[in-house]
């Protein structure tokens, strides 16, 4: 937890993007499995736990500080996070005892999902304890879900694919399909093992904001948005492909997939009704 926590504090007060990412290719490269893949679900926010919430943090602190104190400090600090990492009551260690070693990530992260709602106070309680006040800081971001370290979830995916030389676009494709720890994309990355299969038959592709003038050569730049097929008789995803302002043609390409292959309709609002299919032919998709 330590080491997590000393990564946020540095990505907070760093400003470069560029060194972001290298604080962060340099935590994945030295962390093992499977603290780092947990710090990569913190950090894209794909971590969520069902009874640790903010109020519980407030209940926490009001019992060991003065109410008055604390509002006021979390009105001039305004983070809930910092507010009770500096303001949490140190322990004074018992005689002849030593005191026990910070939790890991894994163990926190481990325990949070797993830990009952009447439980989960006197264990946090413990964390808080054990901690500096970096830690209590990093710990309590975990439960909050709110790092707010300048990091967004596309740069710690760039930082997975700089490990071995990969697209980031190659782990946006596999993201959908992965869950935390992330074993499997780390050993992938890092030369270990084969690319995750894929069992979707219409797997996600990252979205772009115009197509090559190769691709379509008659119709030049086309825009693309990609969404879940709203249709209930086909399955799959539809591929919306509008064709820029600029081209005298107005027309829209709906992509279809029916499990069996890509289909191409072309809507035109500018004749007949409004979004009815004016020609429908078998087609196949460039994405």
């Amino acid at each position: 937890m330590n080491r997590f926590a000393e990564l946020l504090d540095r990505l907070a007060y760093e400003p470069g993007r560029n060194n972001k990412l290298r604080l962060i290719t340099a935590y994945f490269r030295e962390t093992p499995d499977p603290d780092r893949g947990y710090a990569l679900a913190a950090i894209t926010g794909a971590l969520s736990f069902k009874h640790a919430k903010p109020g519980l943090i407030r209940d926490l602190i009001a019992e060991r500080t003065d109410p008055v104190l604390f509002g006021l400090s979390y009105d001039y600090v305004g983070d809930l996070s910092e507010t009770v990492a500096l303001m949490w009551p140190k322990t004074a260690p018992g005689a002849g005892h030593n005191n026990p070693p910070p939790p890991s990530l894994t163990e926190v992260v481990t325990t949070l999902r797993t830990l009952g709602k009447t439980e989960l106070p006197r264990q946090l309680s413990q964390w808080l304890d054990e901690l500096d006040e970096t830690g209590r800081w990093a710990l309590l971001k975990l439960v909050t879900g709110a790092l707010r370290v300048g990091v967004s979830a596309r740069l710690a995916k760039t930082a997975v694919a700089a490990l071995g030389s990969r697209e980031p676009d190659e782990i946006e494709v596999l993201w959908p399909t992965l869950v935390p720890p992330y074993a499997d994309l780390f050993a992938w990355v890092e030369g270990r093992t084969d690319m995750p299969v894929i069992a979707d038959p219409a797997p996600f592709r990252p979205l772009r904001s115009a197509w090559d003038f190769a691709l379509f050569p008659n119709i030049g730049k086309w825009c693309v948005d990609r969404r879940p097929n709203p249709e209930p008789s086909a399955c799959g995803y539809h591929c919306c492909v509008r064709a820029p302002r600029e081209h005298n043609a107005v027309g829209i390409l709906l992509w279809l997939f029916r499990g069996a292959g890509w289909s191409i309709q072309r809507r035109c609002p500018n004749r007949g009704l409004p979004g009815r299919a004016m020609s429908y032919r078998k087609a196949r998709a460039p994405f």
